[in-house]
Parts: C-alpha cells; sequence; structure tokens
C-alpha cells in the first residue's frame, strides 16, 4: 500500500511581512494583536525569529511575552536543525506556560515538543504528552483545531507503537472534529491514514467507505492526495477479491505519479503492483514490477550523486576545452610536421594521464575501505573501553560506602543501631545495580525516552545525604542542606537525577579537605531547578575548567584521601543534563573550593 501519509500540523505565530512588533515600543495588546494575527509559519523567514524574540521580550510585566520570546528562539534552533537547545526552549515555553494557566499556549508548547519527538522518532515520550490533553473532561472548552491535530499525531504514535487499533480510535476523533469545523482537507488526509491502518488490519470494508468518500471529492487542489487513494483503492480492492478492479486501480496510481513526474511515487506504484500481481500468482509480472520499482528506486539514490558528478564533469570538460584552445593556438604558429609530433605526444600522455588516475582511483577507493572498516573497529573498541570504565566507576562509590557502613557496624552494639546500618547497605548495593542498568541507555548518542515521574525533592535529598553520612564523617566533614524553593515535588526522571546528584555530592567530599564543610542548597531561578554543590576543598585552576565535563578528563587538583578518580563522574553528569533537557556549570578558585550547579527545567 502507499505510505502512511503523515500530516503533521504545526500552528505558527508570526506576521511575515508587517508587524507592530517591528517599530517602537511594545505592549502587551502588540503581542495580543500579533500572536491572533500571525499566518502559518513560512521557514524561509527563519532569520527573523530572534528579531521578533528580543522585540517581544522588551514587553514589561508579562509572563506571556517572555514565553512566547523563548518560543521564537526554539523554533530558530529547531529551523537551524539544533533539536538539543530547540527542545529546552520548548520546556521552558510549557513550563511558564502553566505558570500563567494558558490552556491554548500550553497546548502550543506541547505540540512543539511533540513534533520534535515524533520527527526523532520518541514515539512513546510524544504519546505521554499528548495524552493528558486528549483525556481531559472539558475537551469542548479548549482549542478544536488543535485538539484534532493532538488526535491526528496520538495517531500517528499509536501507529508507530504498532497499537493499530487505538491509532484508529483516536483517528476518528480527530476526524468527528475535522468534519464539525467543515475542514475538507483535514477530513481528506484522516481518511487517507484511517484508511492505510484499515487495510493493514484486513478492514477492507471499512477502508472502502473512506477511500470513496475521498475519491468523490475534488481532487484538483492535491493532486497527491489523487495518489493516496487511487492507491488504497487498490489495496482494498485486492483485500476483497475484486482483483479486475484492484489493478485497474493500482494503474491508475502509476499513471498519476508518472503525470506527478514523482520518482517515488511510481517507485512505491511498482512496488504495489508486484505485491499484487504476487498476491495473484501472476509471478512474470510482479517480477517486471519489481524490476521497475527497483530501477527508479536506484534512480532516487542516485540522484543527487549524478547531479554532482555531472557538475563536475562539466567544469572538467570546461577547464578541458580552454586547454584544448591554448595548445591549438600555440600548435598553428608551428609547422605541420612539428604539430604531428605534439599531436601524438598530447594524446600519448592523455591515455598514460588516464591510465595512471584510473590505477590511483581504484587504489584509492580500497585504502579508503581499508581505512573506514580499521576506524570501525577502533570505534568500537574505544566505546568498550568507556563502557567498562563507565561500570568501574559507577560501582566505586557504592562499594565505598558499603566499606565504610560495615567498619562502622563493627563498633556498634546495639542491634537497632546494626538493623539500620544494614538497610542503609542493602540500600546503597540496590542504587549501585540501578547505576549500571541505567549505563547503556546514558551512553548512547541519541535522545532517549525518559521515565517521568512526580520526585519528591525532601525525599530524594535525604536518602542522597544518609548515602554519604559514613564518608563525611570519616573525614569530619560539616554538613548543610538549605531547600529555598517552596515546590515539593518534580516531575523528571528520578533515577537519571539521583546518580547526577550523586556524582556531584561524590566529588564534593572526595576533593575536600579533612575538617571542612559541604553545602548542598536548591532552589528555582528562571524556569529551572538548581542543585548547589559547594565545598570548602582544593579548588580547580580556571584554566583546567573548561576540560572538566570531557570523558577521561584529569586535572591537578586530586582526592584529598587517596580516593579514586577515573575522569568520568562529570562527563557523566554532563550527559544527564543534556537527557533531561539542563545544563551543569562550575565556578571554582583553586585552594578556595568550587560550586557545581545542576539545573533542570520545571516542567
Amino acid at each position: 500500500m502507499p505510505p502512511l501519509k503523515i500530516t503533521i500540523l504545526k500552528i505558527a505565530l508570526f506576521l511575515l511581512l508587517v508587524s507592530p512588533l517591528c517599530m517602537g515600543q511594545q505592549t502587551v495588546q502588540d503581542l495580543e494583536n500579533f500572536i491572533k494575527s500571525a499566518p502559518f509559519f513560512n521557514s524561509d523567514k527563519r532569520d527573523s525569529l530572534l528579531l521578533w524574540s528580543a522585540r517581544i521580550s522588551e514587553i514589561p510585566n508579562s509572563p506571556r511575552a517572555k514565553a512566547y520570546a523563548l518560543r521564537l528562539k526554539g523554533l530558530h534552533e529547531e529551523f537551524q536543525e539544533n533539536i538539543p537547545e530547540a527542545t529546552t526552549y520548548f520546556l521552558q515555553f510549557l513550563a511558564l506556560a502553566k505558570e500563567y494557566q494558558n490552556s491554548d499556549d500550553e497546548m502550543s508548547a506541547t505540540g512543539d515538543l511533540v513534533y520534535i519527538y515524533i520527527t526523532t522518532k520518541q514515539y512513546e515520550t510524544a504519546r505521554q504528552l499528548l495524552l493528558p490533553f486528549t483525556s481531559r473532561p472539558d475537551l469542548r472548552d479548549i482549542n478544536q483545531r488543535k485538539l484534532s491535530i493532538f488526535y491526528n499525531n496520538l495517531g500517528i504514535c499509536y501507529n508507530n507503537l504498532d497499537q493499530l487499533d487505538s491509532a484508529v480510535i483516536v483517528y476518528q476523533k480527530a476526524l468527528v472534529i475535522k468534519e464539525s469545523l467543515k475542514d475538507q482537507r483535514g477530513m481528506a488526509n484522516l481518511r487517507i491514514n484511517m484508511s492505510n491502518l484499515l487495510i493493514k488490519q484486513d478492514r477492507f470494508q471499512e477502508a472502502y467507505v473512506l477511500t470513496k468518500a475521498n475519491l468523490a471529492m475534488d481532487t484538483t487542489s492535491s493532486r497527491q492526495d489523487l495518489w493516496y487513494n487511487l492507491g488504497n483503492m487498490g489495496g482494498i480492492l485486492n483485500g476483497l477479491n475484486r482483483p479486475i478492479e484492484a489493478e485497474s486501480y493500482f494503474k491508475k496510481s502509476l499513471q498519476e505519479a508518472k503525470r506527478e513526474d514523482s520518482k517515488d511515487h511510481i517507485h512505491h506504484s511498482y512496488s504495489n503492483l508486484a505485491s499484487f500481481y504476487a498476491d495473484n500468482n501472476e509471478y512474470k509480472k510482479a517480477f517486471e514490477s519489481l524490476l521497475l520499482s527497483k530501477t527508479f528506486n536506484d534512480q532516487l539514490i542516485n540522484e543527487s550523486t549524478n547531479a554532482k558528478v555531472a557538475e563536475l564533469k562539466e567544469s572538467f570538460n570546461a577547464s578541458q576545452r580552454e586547454l584544448d584552445n591554448m595548445l591549438l593556438n600555440t600548435e598553428l604558429e608551428q609547422s605541420k610536421s612539428k604539430q604531428r609530433a605534439y599531436l601524438i605526444g598530447l594524446g600519448s600522455l592523455a591515455l598514460l594521464s588516464l591510465l595512471a588516475g584510473w590505477a590511483f582511483y581504484k587504489n584509492r577507493q580500497k585504502n579508503s575501505l581499508i581505512q573506514a572498516q580499521n576506524d570501525g573497529l577502533i570505534t568500537l573498541n574505544r566505546e568498550k573501553n568507556y563502557l567498562m570504565s563507565m561500570v568501574s566507576h559507577d560501582l566505586s562509590s557504592p562499594f565505598t560506602a558499603i566499606k565504610l557502613w560495615s567498619e562502622v557496624a563493627q563498633k556498634k552494639n546495639s542491634l537497632k543501631e546494626i538493623h539500620e546500618i544494614q538497610a542503609m547497605i542493602h540500600e546503597t548495593t540496590l542504587n549501585g545495580l540501578n547505576n549500571i542498568r541505567k549505563i547503556l541507555s546514558i551512553d548512547k548518542n541519541e535522545i532517549q525516552d525518559l521515565n517521568l515521574q512526580e520526585t519528591n525533592l525532601s525525599e530524594l535529598l535525604r536518602r542522597l545525604v544518609e548515602r554519604f553520612d559514613g564518608q563525611m564523617k570519616n573525614k569530619e566533614l560539616n554538613f548543610d542542606v538549605s531547600i529555598i524553593q517552596d515546590r515539593e515535588s518534580i516531575l523528571t526522571d528520578k533515577e537519571m537525577l539521583e546518580r547526577a546528584l550523586e556524582n556531584l555530592l561524590s566529588n564534593a567530599v572526595k576533593y575536600s579537605k579533612r575538617g571542612g564543610s559541604v553545602a548542598i542548597k536548591t532552589y528555582e531561578a528562571s524556569g529551572f531547578l538548581n542543585f548547589e554543590f559547594t565545598d570548602e576543598g582544593i579548588g580547580i585552576a580556571k584554566e583546567e575548567q573548561a576540560k572538566l565535563f570531557k570523558r577521561y578528563a584529569q586535572t591537578s587538583s586530586m582526592p584529598t584521601s587517596g580516593e579514586s578518580s577515573h575522569g568520568l563522574g562529570l562527563s557523566i553528569v554532563k550527559r544527564i543534563a543534556e537527557e533531561l533537557g539542563g545544563k551543569i556549570d562550575v565556578k571554582s578558585q583553586k585552594s578556595l573550593g568550587s560550586t557545581f550547579t545542576f539545573s533542570i527545567p520545571l516542567v
């Protein structure tokens, strides 16, 4: 069947030609007018985004202006394909929209994030963002056009998660809204998506009704929709055992693809015919259609390469023609006998050059293949060593804690105290195992699905302090915890956050002088929740701070009591911060201590 046609509509909020935001002091009313009057966004105007963001941010006493300034920055980063930066801005936009309680803006921010998650194939994360809106009790009170888009995107998620029944249900809900809005194009797109899913489920009669309705519409406005509908109808009729009609529709789909001169559609049309003929035991026709499908697919793959080759060839030919003309002018001034000798010599030289060039090219191609294979082996070996180092690093902290608690238990006589120490050893062991299970998800380059859950901050910090209590007592450290923000919990990946904070506290203890002080402070600022770790240790030289967060980075600062350090902890913390959409900062002076601030966006 034709590939599922995914239509992801994004409502943009920008005036492309004339806007009150381009001149003078701005007001809240200017912002409202700007949002209401803006057409759908054109990516060709991306360079104006930062200008509009700066002008909006000048509007005083307006949380909404601040939110939309962030959104414009996020869209700019998205069009520049800087996906992590765009995600950070959109998360901040969502957090602010929740603060000033604007449901429409919350949907816009959620739509921005869902678009990124779908295009990066994070379908489960996108689904979790969409469900709170699609399951609200007041669905009739929210923006219906955006709600229909949410249902459509939820259908895309369910389809890619292989939950086809759920996908059909949410597509049907989107279709009902599109019908109430009299959005003919949106209805047609949804019928195409639903028909495609119903065909996968062998629900051909239901798909027939939807596709027939689409074919009855005016197709002049969207010839591409006609191609999808013709292909779907061919698949439906084949499933209903009506092969003569099915073949006719498949051929009409092929004719439409050729009329569009779309190699991609021609490739899929021949592929559909090959499957149809194979289903009906016409293997010769199936084979011929398959060869034609492969031909057009190869053309698609090589099209850009061929264009580049043609460009280089033309450039070479132009240079060669210029050289030939120069030689000809020179030769015309000489005698005919010398002219013949020069021509023979030139031809011989050209032939030898061609042979030598061809030999050089083939040898270089072979060497490039060998080098690529060697580079791949080196990369795999480096990643293996890195993984082993991470396992070793993540086991060192819990093993150290277990050793200290065991030594304390040997000095205790109270059965109650011994039981409490046993509980701490058990919890530390479980934490170490969980950290090791998390290593593979942290070490991957692509963005991973997050296990978002409400995390109690006080309980998180309590466990963290208890885990390092033995080490701090062993170094006679003074310890202080300050919780400044009012928020009691935060929606985040609990295990990843706890792992990052554990690394930071471990470093603070490890590099503190005996009898010194370690402090933890939590507070909110600029849409982020900040965890600040301060020690009075040996500090880090300014020129060495730039390499702190690189793998295996080592500085001249060493742990004060001979503890081990592999240069991995802070690289892990930085990677977790990026996964959570946050950041990690450091302020330090040699011999005066350090302050590390781990920040994650408030959602």
